[in-house]
């Protein structure tokens, strides 16, 4: 059963999706502000969330171990442990931002644009 599983299904196999989740999760992380289709900006924005929580609740080498586990690019995980833990320490969730920009012109996808909050 599927009792409160929120999950969004992106990509034709596992190895496709995680790989892109992690993409475009570093996208996010480093550019700050990327655009992208709405289900996939569902499916990373509970990723990037979960990222800048270990990077806050846990000691600086366990989750430098940990974020390096998920994102395999060492800007990223400093980004988080140097900038955002100290942007984001009175907040304790909620800490990106999706607009709806419109529709993509080839196949009329809705279109997204993920930020990191201020």
């Amino acid at each position: 059963m599927r009792h409160r599983v929120k999950k969004v299904k992106i990509g034709a196999n596992k190895e496709h999706t995680v790989s892109m989740m992690r993409n475009l999760a570093m996208a996010v992380l480093i550019h700050e502000r990327v655009e992208t289709t709405s289900k996939r900006a569902n499916a990373v924005v509970p990723f990037i969330e979960r990222l800048i929580s270990i990077g806050k609740s846990r000691d600086k080498m366990n989750a430098i171990r940990q974020i390096e586990k998920l994102l395999q690019h060492e800007n990223s995980s400093r980004k988080i442990l140097e900038e955002l833990v100290k942007r984001y320490e009175t907040r304790s969730s909620g800490f990106t931002r999706m607009h709806k920009i419109g529709s993509r012109k080839g196949d009329n996808a809705p279109l997204v644009q993920i930020e990191l909050l201020p």
